[in-house]
């Protein structure tokens, strides 16, 4: 004598497939409707300036390297001042691995090179 129990292994399986189906439909669609993050725009070359120059007084004033370089990693930079931002990101870098605080030789060169920096970037540590 053979009985059949009864089991909800087949209709939870046909469940859960439909549920995952459901779910991959809805993230591809979402995916197509051109959803984009919103574009950043970059600061205006005014902005920038009093964000360096405010950058550079607060290491003027604790003389703190690694603040300083994280600072200017996190600086968002108009097209026109991409060079001088790398220089300046660099010459940070550089003074935050050897742990040299007289970074005035390299400023001023930097300061040579891009006109618009002994106004907005006086350090004298």
């Amino acid at each position: 004598m053979h009985t059949h129990h009864r089991t909800w292994f087949p209709y939870i399986l046909a469940g859960l497939t439909l549920l995952l189906a459901l779910g991959i439909f809805t993230i591809l669609s979402d995916s197509q409707r051109g959803l984009e993050p919103p574009k950043l725009l970059a600061p205006t070359t005014q902005e920038y300036q009093t964000n360096v120059q405010t950058i550079c007084a607060d290491f003027s004033l604790a003389l703190d390297l690694e603040k300083t370089y994280e600072s200017l990693l996190t600086l968002r930079v108009p097209v026109e001042y991409k060079d001088a931002h790398l220089a300046l990101v660099l010459l940070f870098g550089q003074a935050v691995q050897s742990g040299n605080t007289d970074i005035s030789l390299g400023l001023a060169q930097i300061k040579a090179q891009y006109t618009w920096l002994p106004e907005a970037c006086d350090i004298t540590p």
